[in-house]
């Protein structure tokens, strides 16, 4: 799925889901099916008050969403992700600038264990292209079509969250 695809399916996402005020939804993938694997275009939950609680810098995500499963795999665990962000936050008076570090949001995936479900293997697909992965089983930075599309669901995040904090009032920034 293409960013502007992406874009679209947020915009959406936001109109029906009724979004709060201080709520928003940050895309976390796009339809996939293939190798194994079946993922559809999810969005997942995030409260700009994560981004502005305290000053400092540190990690934000959103919440966990199921985006998939590998359907030929007895089981059937799911493939869960968030969008994650590395930010620091500032404040001056009762303004809030939140730097949403530029080249770093990226969509954490993860598919469980085979043989024990609270282990997981991850995959980090940055806005930049980056991808790592860990464990043997969930390792999709080399099936394009996944990476690209983490890879637009990230671009698309930082796009959401910027639009969303600016909203309320915050000035963002995007420094290394």
């Amino acid at each position: 799925m293409r960013l502007g695809a992406m874009i679209a399916f947020f915009v959406g996402a936001c109109i029906a889901s009724g979004a709060e005020a201080r709520s928003f939804n940050t895309p976390v993938s796009g339809d996939y099916s293939g190798h194994g694997i079946r993922i559809v275009a999810t969005t997942a939950p995030m409260d700009t008050g994560w981004f502005v609680e305290r000053t400092g810098g540190r990690v934000v995500w959103s919440d966990n969403a199921t985006i998939g499963h590998m359907p030929h795999n007895h089981k059937n665990y799911p493939i869960t992700a968030h969008a994650t962000f590395v930010i620091r936050t500032t404040q001056l008076g009762n303004t809030h600038i939140v730097n949403i570090n530029a080249g770093t949001v990226h969509v954490t995936s993860w598919y469980p264990d085979a043989d024990d479900q609270d282990a997981s293997e991850q995959c980090h697909v940055f806005e930049t292209g980056v991808c790592k992965c860990a464990g043997p089983h969930w390792r999709i930075c080399n099936i394009t079509a996944i990476r690209q599309d983490f890879v637009a669901a990230a671009q698309a995040s930082r796009l959401a969250a910027t639009q969303q904090l600016q909203d309320e009032g915050v000035t963002v920034t995007n420094h290394p």
